[in-house]
Protein backbone atom coordinates (compact mmCIF):
# COMPACT_ATOMS: atom_id res chain seq x y z
CA UNK A 1 0.00 0.00 0.00
CA UNK A 2 1.85 3.50 -1.13
CA UNK A 3 0.46 6.66 0.70
CA UNK A 4 2.09 10.18 0.38
CA UNK A 5 4.02 11.43 3.35
CA UNK A 6 2.55 14.72 5.27
CA UNK A 7 5.19 16.76 4.08
CA UNK A 8 4.44 15.88 0.27
CA UNK A 9 0.43 16.25 1.17
CA UNK A 10 0.82 19.80 2.43
CA UNK A 11 2.71 20.43 -1.00
CA UNK A 12 0.11 19.29 -2.84
CA UNK A 13 -2.21 20.68 -1.37
CA UNK A 14 -0.91 23.55 -1.51
CA UNK A 15 -2.50 23.96 -5.49
CA UNK A 16 -6.04 23.13 -4.03
CA UNK A 17 -6.24 24.99 -0.81
CA UNK A 18 -6.59 28.90 0.13
CA UNK A 19 -3.74 29.86 2.81
CA UNK A 20 -6.36 29.93 5.53
CA UNK A 21 -7.45 26.63 4.93
CA UNK A 22 -3.94 25.00 3.96
CA UNK A 23 -2.79 26.41 7.32
CA UNK A 24 -5.32 24.56 9.15
CA UNK A 25 -3.94 21.53 7.23
CA UNK A 26 -0.65 21.81 8.61
CA UNK A 27 -2.04 22.34 12.08
CA UNK A 28 -3.31 18.77 11.94
CA UNK A 29 -0.30 17.23 10.15
CA UNK A 30 1.91 18.75 12.65
CA UNK A 31 -0.83 18.07 16.01
CA UNK A 32 -1.83 15.30 17.92
CA UNK A 33 -5.33 14.85 16.40
CA UNK A 34 -6.77 13.50 13.55
CA UNK A 35 -10.39 13.79 12.29
CA UNK A 36 -12.16 10.30 12.43
CA UNK A 37 -15.80 10.11 10.97
CA UNK A 38 -15.99 13.79 11.28
CA UNK A 39 -15.01 13.92 15.03
CA UNK A 40 -11.41 14.91 16.26
CA UNK A 41 -9.48 12.11 17.97
CA UNK A 42 -6.30 12.18 19.78
CA UNK A 43 -3.31 10.47 17.75
CA UNK A 44 0.57 10.83 18.08
CA UNK A 45 2.19 13.72 15.75
CA UNK A 46 3.07 12.37 12.78
CA UNK A 47 5.00 15.60 11.05
CA UNK A 48 6.47 18.80 12.51
CA UNK A 49 7.22 22.47 10.35
CA UNK A 50 10.57 21.88 10.31
CA UNK A 51 10.29 18.33 8.40
CA UNK A 52 7.81 20.20 5.64
CA UNK A 53 10.16 23.28 5.29
CA UNK A 54 13.17 20.69 4.97
CA UNK A 55 11.32 19.12 2.05
CA UNK A 56 10.01 22.60 0.76
CA UNK A 57 13.54 23.27 0.24
CA UNK A 58 14.55 20.63 -1.88
CA UNK A 59 11.33 21.17 -3.89
CA UNK A 60 12.14 24.36 -4.98
CA UNK A 61 10.48 25.74 -8.22
CA UNK A 62 7.69 22.72 -7.75
CA UNK A 63 4.18 24.24 -8.26
CA UNK A 64 3.24 25.63 -5.37
CA UNK A 65 6.02 25.26 -3.28
CA UNK A 66 6.08 28.91 -2.91
CA UNK A 67 3.01 29.36 -1.21
CA UNK A 68 3.85 26.14 1.11
CA UNK A 69 6.78 27.48 2.45
CA UNK A 70 5.00 30.99 3.39
CA UNK A 71 2.42 29.19 5.05
CA UNK A 72 4.15 26.31 6.89
CA UNK A 73 6.12 29.28 8.41
CA UNK A 74 3.05 30.02 10.41
CA UNK A 75 1.64 26.13 11.60
CA UNK A 76 2.18 25.58 15.14
CA UNK A 77 3.18 22.04 15.93
CA UNK A 78 1.00 19.52 18.89
CA UNK A 79 -2.22 21.13 18.95
CA UNK A 80 -4.89 17.95 20.68
CA UNK A 81 -7.77 19.62 18.85
CA UNK A 82 -9.04 21.56 15.79
CA UNK A 83 -10.26 24.29 18.13
CA UNK A 84 -6.96 24.67 20.08
CA UNK A 85 -5.46 25.33 16.79
CA UNK A 86 -8.22 27.80 15.83
CA UNK A 87 -7.54 29.89 19.13
CA UNK A 88 -3.82 29.58 18.45
CA UNK A 89 -4.28 30.70 14.82
CA UNK A 90 -6.21 33.43 16.29
CA UNK A 91 -4.55 35.12 18.71
CA UNK A 92 -0.67 34.95 16.71
CA UNK A 93 -1.83 35.72 12.99
CA UNK A 94 -1.15 39.31 11.73
CA UNK A 95 -3.18 42.03 12.19
CA UNK A 96 -3.71 43.05 8.89
CA UNK A 97 -5.57 39.51 8.07
CA UNK A 98 -7.57 39.67 11.41
CA UNK A 99 -5.39 37.89 13.77
CA UNK A 100 -4.38 39.87 17.29
CA UNK A 101 -0.43 39.31 16.25
CA UNK A 102 0.80 37.76 18.96
CA UNK A 103 4.14 36.07 20.09
CA UNK A 104 3.47 32.11 18.99
CA UNK A 105 2.75 30.37 22.37
CA UNK A 106 3.73 26.64 22.53
CA UNK A 107 1.07 23.92 22.03
CA UNK A 108 0.78 21.03 24.17
CA UNK A 109 4.88 21.74 25.47
CA UNK A 110 5.29 19.50 28.59
CA UNK A 111 6.40 21.00 32.05
CA UNK A 112 7.98 18.68 34.60
CA UNK A 113 6.09 18.16 37.72
CA UNK A 114 7.77 17.86 40.71
CA UNK A 115 7.63 17.09 44.47
CA UNK A 116 3.88 17.65 46.43
CA UNK A 117 2.36 18.68 42.99
CA UNK A 118 3.56 15.17 41.72
CA UNK A 119 1.61 13.85 43.91
CA UNK A 120 -1.55 16.24 43.11
CA UNK A 121 -1.19 15.16 39.82
CA UNK A 122 -0.29 11.83 39.67
CA UNK A 123 2.57 12.15 36.46
CA UNK A 124 5.53 13.48 35.62
CA UNK A 125 4.50 16.03 33.37
CA UNK A 126 1.69 18.13 33.00
CA UNK A 127 0.53 20.06 28.72
CA UNK A 128 -1.12 22.99 29.13
CA UNK A 129 -3.25 23.71 25.94
CA UNK A 130 -1.30 27.00 25.00
CA UNK A 131 1.99 28.45 27.07
CA UNK A 132 4.32 31.25 27.04
CA UNK A 133 6.83 29.91 29.19
CA UNK A 134 9.10 32.93 29.74
CA UNK A 135 5.89 34.94 30.52
CA UNK A 136 4.54 32.27 32.68
CA UNK A 137 1.11 32.18 31.20
CA UNK A 138 -0.95 28.97 30.15
CA UNK A 139 -4.16 29.06 28.28
CA UNK A 140 -6.51 25.95 28.61
CA UNK A 141 -9.21 25.45 26.00
CA UNK A 142 -12.51 24.04 27.85
CA UNK A 143 -14.95 22.31 24.60
CA UNK A 144 -18.19 22.44 26.18
CA UNK A 145 -18.81 18.79 24.62
CA UNK A 146 -15.69 17.59 25.71
CA UNK A 147 -15.49 19.06 29.47
CA UNK A 148 -19.77 18.02 30.34
CA UNK A 149 -18.69 15.18 32.49
CA UNK A 150 -18.01 15.84 35.84
CA UNK A 151 -14.88 13.53 36.17
CA UNK A 152 -13.29 15.65 32.92
CA UNK A 153 -14.67 18.87 34.97
CA UNK A 154 -12.75 17.63 38.01
CA UNK A 155 -9.75 16.60 35.72
CA UNK A 156 -9.60 20.18 34.42
CA UNK A 157 -9.67 21.95 37.81
CA UNK A 158 -6.71 19.79 39.11
CA UNK A 159 -4.67 20.59 35.61
CA UNK A 160 -5.23 24.56 36.60
CA UNK A 161 -4.40 23.71 40.40
CA UNK A 162 -1.28 22.11 38.93
CA UNK A 163 -0.37 24.62 36.70
CA UNK A 164 -0.91 27.59 39.37
CA UNK A 165 1.24 25.45 41.95
CA UNK A 166 3.72 25.75 39.23
CA UNK A 167 3.77 29.18 39.33
CA UNK A 168 1.36 29.50 35.94
CA UNK A 169 -1.04 32.38 35.35
CA UNK A 170 -4.03 30.19 33.67
CA UNK A 171 -6.62 31.66 31.49
CA UNK A 172 -9.76 29.78 30.84
CA UNK A 173 -11.14 29.78 26.96
CA UNK A 174 -14.80 28.25 26.63
CA UNK A 175 -16.50 28.02 23.17
CA UNK A 176 -19.10 30.81 23.91
CA UNK A 177 -15.58 33.38 24.84
CA UNK A 178 -13.92 32.32 21.81
CA UNK A 179 -17.21 32.70 19.94
CA UNK A 180 -17.88 36.14 21.09
CA UNK A 181 -15.65 38.94 19.58
CA UNK A 182 -15.48 41.10 22.48
CA UNK A 183 -14.98 38.56 24.68
CA UNK A 184 -12.05 37.14 22.77
CA UNK A 185 -10.59 39.94 22.06
CA UNK A 186 -10.53 41.01 26.05
CA UNK A 187 -8.76 37.73 26.13
CA UNK A 188 -6.01 38.40 23.22
CA UNK A 189 -5.65 41.83 25.54
CA UNK A 190 -4.82 40.14 28.86
CA UNK A 191 -1.89 37.49 27.18
CA UNK A 192 -0.68 40.40 25.35
CA UNK A 193 -1.04 42.41 29.22
CA UNK A 194 1.15 39.87 30.84
CA UNK A 195 3.88 39.49 27.66
CA UNK A 196 4.06 43.24 28.27
CA UNK A 197 2.46 44.34 25.12
CA UNK A 198 0.27 46.95 24.01
CA UNK A 199 -2.76 45.38 22.17
CA UNK A 200 -4.48 48.11 19.63
CA UNK A 201 -8.10 48.49 20.08
CA UNK A 202 -9.19 47.32 16.13
CA UNK A 203 -11.94 49.80 14.94
CA UNK A 204 -14.09 50.64 11.95
CA UNK A 205 -12.82 48.30 9.05
CA UNK A 206 -10.08 46.17 11.01
CA UNK A 207 -12.68 45.41 13.68
CA UNK A 208 -15.04 43.92 10.83
CA UNK A 209 -11.88 41.90 9.48
CA UNK A 210 -11.03 40.38 12.64
CA UNK A 211 -14.29 39.40 13.35
CA UNK A 212 -14.78 37.68 10.02
CA UNK A 213 -11.72 36.30 10.12
CA UNK A 214 -12.14 34.89 13.27
CA UNK A 215 -15.52 33.27 12.51
CA UNK A 216 -13.84 31.51 9.53
CA UNK A 217 -11.25 29.94 11.14
CA UNK A 218 -13.46 28.89 13.63
CA UNK A 219 -15.89 27.22 11.48
CA UNK A 220 -13.12 25.43 9.93
CA UNK A 221 -12.35 23.77 13.52
CA UNK A 222 -16.10 23.34 14.22
CA UNK A 223 -16.24 21.42 10.77
CA UNK A 224 -13.11 19.95 9.72
CA UNK A 225 -14.28 17.26 7.83
CA UNK A 226 -14.96 20.29 5.41
CA UNK A 227 -11.37 21.05 5.42
CA UNK A 228 -10.72 19.94 1.84
CA UNK A 229 -13.73 20.36 0.79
Amino acid sequence: MFCAAPELVFLQMANVLDEERLQFLGFELCGRYGIVGGKSRLCDQICTSDIISLFLDDCAGVHGSKKAARVVRSVLGGAASPMEAALAVCLVSPREVGGFGLPEPKLNHPLPVRGSTRKLWGTNYITPDLLWESAKLAIEYDSDEEHAAEKRITHDSVRRIVLEELGYRVLSVTNGMFSDPIQLERIAGVVASVLGLNLPEAVDEEWVREVSFQKRIRDLAMHPERLLG
